[in-house]
């Protein structure tokens, strides 16, 4: 009995300095095994830009890696990056005081990548994970954001216009807003799973303005600057603005002129005048594309008449009244005033009296016909003075001379010396006399040459002429 009391105490202390022995082993590894001393955090990343995670380790044993791991595809062993993470993310390691710190950088951040989950690993028996950590990814709109969508062409005056604003439906979400010359206006927003929009609605009016240009204004933490996107000025199709000129009271016996004036876009195309009462053809007509109109003959009949200018453009219609005055002009005679008393019917018996019916009209008539032919008969005699009776004699200094009382007939066509008649032809042979007075010397009357008839007639006779014309 005591012999198997003692084995069992034997087999007991045995036990003892096992469990003793291990528990000291597993003290002992405790101190050396290799652990995550920082683990990674989740960080909040901008659209665009890199972003990083940081996992320290400790105690590492030789031989035994450290990974990165997206979701369940390993990232990075050590220094090597996976095939397919290499054009996006990049690893660095530093060592300090017996630790190492895997540094994991992601060089552009998508935004898909908020969607994986990452954590640091170190392969070790058994593995040491971290826990896993997101990127949350604040999401930047397109670079065509804000975008205005232009309205309508052709918008007249009295059409609703609808501007609307989009942009993407992005994390966080952008704050639109509608703005005319720098200042708020109302607007509704829309928000849909892809994009959100702005709109407003206005109806166009005369009163209000539309040179200026509308903006829309997208504003977000991400962005920085704010960004916009703008409409206008707006070509607004007014329909024309009528206006007449010119004066209301007219006198009876002057031209009016009155113009309509219509300065509206688009331009006008038409203008049209109208008379209530009606106007005859003969007191109206109309200039420059019937915009002037002009009046005359007017009576007091016409006292109060309406005159209306209508025009047209592409937008409409517009129109303008304006009601007349006629006076009498004070410098004409009123025969309402002073009547005029009938004449009396000439007696048909008596022989007519022709002076008597004549009007002013024909007695002026008659003298002024009296007076051209007086004037053309008088014309008719000077000229015949000049011509036919004055005889103007002149030298050669060009003074007038008088006409001498006895003179030497002058001949303007003597023959040629007789040896040169026959080699030059008639209507070359032409000599000048000069009229000379009889008391000169002999040698200055000698000028005038003798004709010997009886020779010249044996020689040439065809070529003498007889001087009939003083020069």
């Amino acid at each position: 009995m005591k012999g198997k009391n003692g084995l069992c105490t034997v087999r007991i202390i045995r036990v003892i300095y096992s469990l003793a022995f291990l528990l000291l082993a597993l003290q002992i590894h405790s101190c050396f095994a290799s652990s995550i001393v920082t683990p990674p955090s989740s960080k909040i990343a901008t659209e665009g830009y890199p972003v990083s995670f940081e996992c320290t380790v400790a105690e590492v044993p030789p031989g035994v890696n450290v990974s990165w791991m997206q979701d369940d595809q390993e990232i990075t062993n050590e220094k090597i990056i996976s095939d397919a993470f290499k054009d996006r993310f990049e690893i660095e390691i530093t060592e300090a005081a017996k630790t190492y710190t895997y540094r994991l950088v992601l060089n552009r951040v998508k935004r898909e990548d908020s969607g994986f989950s990452y954590k640091c690993q170190i392969n070790d028996v058994p593995k040491i994970t971290s826990k896993s950590v997101q990127i949350d990814v604040r999401q930047v709109p397109g670079k065509e954001y804000p975008k205005c969508i232009q309205p309508v062409d052709n918008i007249k005056e009295g059409d609703m216009v609808e501007l609307e604003c989009q942009s993407e439906h992005v994390k966080p979400l952008p704050n639109l807003e509608w703005q005319y010359n720098g200042k708020k206006v109302s607007s509704d927003q829309l928000n849909s799973s892809d994009s959100i929009s702005i709109k407003h609605v206005f109806q166009v009016t005369k009163d209000r303005v539309y040179n200026y240009t509308f903006s829309c204004v997208l504003q977000q933490v991400v962005v920085g600057p704010e960004r916009t996107c703008s409409i206008g000025p707006l070509r607004i199709l007014y329909k024309p603005e009528v206006d007449i000129i010119g004066d209301t009271i007219i006198e009876t016996n002057k031209e009016h002129v009155f113009i309509c004036n219509s300065p509206t876009y688009p331009t006008p195309k038409q203008y049209k005048w109208t008379f209530n009462p009606p106007l005859s053809h003969e007191q109206y007509r109309t200039e420059s594309e019937d915009m002037v109109l002009r009046i005359k003959h007017l009576t007091q009949k016409n006292d109060g008449t309406t005159i209306t200018c209508e025009v047209q453009n592409s937008a409409g219609w517009g129109v303008k009244d304006k009601k007349i005055q006629v006076i009498v002009d004070p410098n004409t005679f009123n025969p309402t005033l002073e009547p005029i008393p009938d004449k009396p019917k000439p007696d048909q018996s008596a022989a007519p009296n022709t002076y008597g019916d004549m009007t002013t009209a024909m007695i002026l008539s008659i003298a002024g016909c009296s007076l051209l032919v007086l004037s053309l008969l008088a014309a008719t005699l000077l000229c015949y003075f000049y011509m036919c009776v004055r005889k103007r004699y002149l030298h050669g200094s060009g003074y007038k001379i008088a006409q001498p009382d006895v003179y030497s007939e002058p001949r303007d066509n003597l023959p040629a010396p007789v040896h040169t008649m026959e080699r030059v032809p008639p209507w070359m042979q032409r000599t000048v006399g000069i009229q000379v007075r009889a008391d000169l010397p002999l040698e200055m009357g000698e000028v005038y040459t003798g004709i010997n008839k009886s020779i010249e007639q044996t020689k040439k006779e065809e070529y003498i002429k007889p001087a009939s014309r003083s020069v």
